[in-house]
């Protein structure tokens, strides 16, 4: 059993439909992530897009999207809360990616 320091103690989980309504830097003011609320985690739903392994994740300033990299070489664009793929792109990678890096604003993928 893992144990916490007394800063980390447990917080109200809020429930999904709350959540919807926030925005990403609502929620971060709101809600302080602590070892408990971590523990709580479980899967809501999957994004689709990728036909390899997702080796890398990064978000972007705002927190309201999501950039991922795959060993099938491309890069996704998401919009994790509708669900959505926005852009996919095709690189020139032989190789699997395991490292992405969102620009500022969300306009260049590195």
């Amino acid at each position: 059993m893992r144990s916490y320091h007394s800063s980390c103690a447990p917080s109200p989980c809020p429930p999904p439909s709350a959540l919807q309504d926030l925005s990403p830097e609502s929620f971060s003011r709101r809600y302080h992530v602590t070892g408990s609320m971590v523990l709580r985690l479980g899967l809501q739903s999957e994004l689709e897009g990728h036909s390899g392994c997702v080796n890398c994740l990064q978000w972007n300033r705002r927190g309201d999207r999501l950039l991922s990299g795959s060993d099938d070489q491309q890069l996704v664009l998401w919009d994790p809360f509708r669900l959505k793929a926005l852009q996919t792109v095709r690189t020139q990678h032989t190789g699997n990616i395991f490292s992405v890096k969102v620009g500022i604003e969300s306009r260049v993928i590195l």
